[in-house]
């Protein structure tokens, strides 16, 4: 085959299948109003696929992909209290919920 011919072959496999763009498929961006439950006063700085976030101010308005939201909505940390065992009268801890460290609510 010619040379010629050859980018036309490439061309016409181009057109038939389309090179998907590589990378983490975010999905359809929502607007949301961020919350930094953990640290109100810290703006938040992240990276989630490869991708840097931020910075995102505690009670602001953004526009993020749902699985960005999702993924800050899904973050949390174990709350733990202190408990006495009735058997041999020791304190030990015992984890008795999970706390969101962020929330993402929609807006509208």
């Amino acid at each position: 085959m010619t040379a010629k011919k050859e980018v036309e072959v490439d061309k016409l496999l181009d057109e038939l299948n389309p090179v998907k763009k590589k990378g983490f498929d975010f999905g359809p961006d929502d607007a949301i109003i961020f919350s930094n439950v953990e640290s109100p006063e810290a703006p938040l700085l992240f990276s989630f696929q490869g991708h840097k976030f931020g910075p995102l101010d505690d009670g602001s308005e953004y526009k993020l992909p749902r699985s960005v939201i999702s993924h800050l909505n899904s973050l949390t940390v174990p709350d733990y209290k202190l408990v006495t065992d009735p058997v041999t009268g020791h304190q030990r801890s015992e984890r008795i919920a999970n706390r969101r460290r962020f929330a993402c609510v929609p807006v509208g």
